[in-house]
């Protein structure tokens, strides 16, 4: 995926269980073996482990931030604009360190 002149690297998971750290480390791979603008985007329909936001954020390298099935699911139906909520997500991660910003923030 190209967004405004940035690569985006996108995985996900499609299980029942949720994602844990270990299922980021091939995308953090991935994002780092590739050119300075790459960014990395993991999505999981069933969410994450709760260590997950605390351990991206222990990294200094902020190029991956999260989807949820939720956010997917406000997307596909257009309760939320993909493109705003992929900025808002770049802001959130850029001036916050933080790589998850649920799309539920993002309604009503």
């Amino acid at each position: 995926m190209l967004l405004d002149g940035w690569h985006y690297i996108v995985e996900m998971k499609w299980t029942s269980k949720v994602s844990v750290i270990r299922e980021l480390d091939s995308l953090y791979g991935k994002v780092s073996r590739s050119g300075k603008q790459t960014m990395g985007v993991f999505i999981s329909i069933n969410g994450w482990s709760t260590h997950v936001v605390d351990l991206i954020k222990q990294n200094s390298d902020k190029s991956i931030f999260l989807i949820s099935g939720y956010d997917l699911r406000s997307a596909l139906s257009r309760d939320v604009d993909l493109i705003k909520m992929l900025y808002k997500k770049l802001s959130k991660l850029n001036l916050e360190s933080e790589p998850f910003f649920g799309a539920e923030s993002m309604i009503g």
